[in-house]
């Protein structure tokens, strides 16, 4: 089976609960994860398994529809309880990379990442560095323009509680992150409400 194949399946057999998500942690995001988690392997030579780069992307946030603020431990949890009974999961070699990954994954925690799929999942799992896509994905979360700006300016300033690696900036290019601080630095209100379209 190709990996395109694979992640057709896993997608659909961990979509019931990923749809219970909002609609900022939905199985849009989960996609968005696989590509950039797929691509980045490439770009940052880390060798990482494709099936089990797929699992990791489709499982991160699980459990994110029980609690957004414990959502990583769930998932994690998620893993480790299902690890013999789950189809996929039950083929994972080192099933604690995965669960460390997931555990991990989260901006606010300014957690140590302790091996390439930590790394690989964190990275991917930050929004592009586009202040349109930030805007409007906080908002799926939010759904408040008051909130959605707070929360912008906290997390995506230069210094906002959200630190990019060495390869999320390798990535993307120095110049796309600081255009991003310029971007977060100058936005307001009115801009949130024009970006969103409301």
């Amino acid at each position: 089976m190709n990996i395109k194949e694979y992640r057709e399946q896993v997608r659909n057999y961990y979509r019931g609960d990923i749809d219970r998500n909002d609609t900022a942690h939905n199985l849009k995001h989960c996609d968005a994860v696989c590509d950039r988690m797929l691509d980045m392997n490439i770009f940052l030579d880390y060798d990482i398994d494709e099936e089990l780069i797929v699992l990791t992307a489709y499982l991160h946030d699980i459990k994110c529809h029980i609690s957004r603020k414990k959502h990583h431990i769930l998932s994690a949890l998620y893993v480790m309880i299902n690890k013999e009974i789950d189809p996929y999961l039950m083929k994972v070699k080192d099933i604690d990379e995965l669960s460390v990954a997931i555990l991990s994954h989260r901006a606010s925690l300014g957690t140590h990442l302790t091996n390439d799929l930590s790394r690989l999942l964190y990275i991917a799992d930050k929004d592009v560095p586009d202040i349109v896509d930030i805007v409007n994905r906080s908002y799926d979360y939010s759904g408040n323009v008051y909130d959605v700006l707070k929360h912008v300016k906290e997390k995506f300033s230069k210094d906002g509680y959200l630190v990019y690696p060495v390869e999320y900036v390798a990535y993307y290019g120095d110049d796309k992150i600081n255009e991003l601080y310029d971007n977060v630095d100058m936005l307001t209100l009115n801009d949130v409400v024009e970006i969103i379209n409301l």
